[in-house]
């Protein structure tokens, strides 16, 4: 699993958490190549950027700022860590109460294997953010807790952020996410349920209809399969493109299936607006056997595989064949299998139902 999974910052987000600086003509012109905005070479850019650190008579404000931007190109564009660790290290030192330099630096760190001093990272920057400015970086420092496997902590960090800030869609969708791995079904309903209710309408993609989605993975697991069949539908109305229906769809189906409702029509309908067919819609469609469908799913993708292992079991466990929908879903449980999307969890669950 990407070390970059959990983390989800762009070093490109500076100016977020960075102040706004002042400059003359000149140094209007430095900053704007320093920060990205013109059309300039890498090479330049670091050059406007060294300028601008050279330069005694730039605020500090700008000289951080500047750090940070020559560290985005060292990483992302020359994938130098050493470079941009330097940089970011002279951005702390210089002033140790920004909060860029932190943030950016702990994302290096962590994606180069060093995630306690990430944490280390995170740990200055939510006693140097007040209030509930604070609450986004908690979740980012759970989500390292998430990685390193410590859910208590990872749960505290989530909880705290949601006291913080109550409309934080993202701690309660990924405390949701934690609450399904500890088998707390009914608390990561309320959770996701939560997380809907605080989602930006206007944000894109929707984190309301992701969470609508993992709501409705987790309705089938609980074997509430009319809630999460009304859960999957909304979320294919709601986004009919999205490569979120490559999952969503399938488990619509086997939940309209378990309930005595062998209807493909919304698998039938989504490919041929995509103009292709996924491979596991041709499971369900009939085009394709357990047998192909498995060989087809391949030996070097993982997630493909196991995702294929439930999705086999499924189609056997409808036709009444209780004993190769077991070996199916104890396949999707296997340790490759264990951090792959949401059927690990849901192989599980249908494990426990037939009595294993």
């Amino acid at each position: 699993m990407s070390r970059s999974y959990f983390l989800l910052i762009s070093l490109a987000a500076a100016a977020a958490v960075m102040p706004i600086v002042e400059a003359d003509a000149q140094g209007s012109a430095r900053m704007r190549g320093c920060w990205g905005e013109t059309r300039i070479t890498h090479a330049q850019r670091i050059k406007e950027c060294t300028a601008i650190i050279e330069a005694k008579r730039e605020s500090r404000d700008s000289r951080v700022l500047a750090y940070v931007n020559r560290a985005i190109v060292h990483y992302e564009v020359h994938r130098s860590p050493q470079r941009a660790l330097a940089d970011l290290d002279a951005a702390v030192r210089l002033d140790p109460d920004a909060p860029g330099p932190y943030r950016f630096r702990a994302r290096v760190l962590h994606e180069e294997g060093k995630t306690d001093l990430a944490i280390a990272d995170y740990d200055q920057l939510i006693r140097i953010t007040p209030g509930s400015g604070a609450a986004e970086f908690l979740v980012e420092r759970a989500l390292l807790w998430k990685f390193k496997d410590d859910r208590e902590r990872a749960i505290a960090d989530f909880t705290e952020a949601i006291r913080l800030n109550p409309r934080l869609s993202s701690a309660f969708g990924y405390r949701g996410r934690l609450l399904v791995d500890l088998g707390a079904f009914e608390q990561a309903v309320a959770n996701y349920t939560e997380a809907i209710a605080a989602a930006d309408p206007n944000a894109f993609p929707s984190p309301a209809v992701e969470a609508m989605a993992n709501r409705g993975y987790v309705h089938f697991m609980r074997a509430d399969f009319a809630a999460a069949a009304a859960d999957l539908s909304a979320v294919s109305d709601e986004s009919p493109y999205s490569r979120r229906n490559e999952m969503a769809l399938p488990f619509h189906y086997i939940a309209q299936a378990r309930m005595g409702k062998d209807d493909a029509t919304l698998l039938r309908e989504q490919a041929e607006r995509w103009q292709r067919t996924p491979l596991i819609f041709e499971l369900f469609l009939g085009t394709k056997t357990p047998e192909q469908v498995l060989v087809d799913a391949g030996p070097e993708n993982y997630t493909s595989k196991c995702n294929a292992h439930f999705y086999v079991g499924q189609w056997h466990l409808l036709r009444g064949n209780r004993a190769e929908a077991r070996e199916r879903f104890t396949a999707a449980t296997s340790k490759i299998c264990e951090y792959r999307d949401i059927t690990p969890p849901a192989a599980r669950e249908e494990l426990k139902r037939l009595g294993q």
